[in-house]
């Protein structure tokens, strides 16, 4: 790699190492169940999500809850990897 890069990518790290600390980052909120989510996020209006969980029966789950308690009258996508 070119030396210039080179430099130019750590003087961007290093500014953002310097920065993360006045950032306003926000702790994230753990839901402990699958019933809570279609709650917490009709009171958010949110419409998007990522849910990141550590078992696929978890998510298939999460969907099934989502299926039943949302109804909208947009087109719904769900993927799990």
């Amino acid at each position: 790699m070119n030396l210039f890069i080179k430099i130019g990518c750590r003087a961007y790290q290093f500014c953002f190492r310097l920065a993360i600390p006045v950032l306003p980052y926000r702790d994230p909120e753990i839901i402990r169940s699958a019933g809570e989510v279609p709650g917490k996020l009709q009171a958010q209006k949110i419409g998007r999500v990522l849910i990141v969980t550590d078992a696929l029966d978890a998510v298939k789950l999460i969907f099934a809850n989502l299926e039943k308690r949302i109804t909208t009258g947009t087109k719904r996508r769900a993927a799990a990897c």
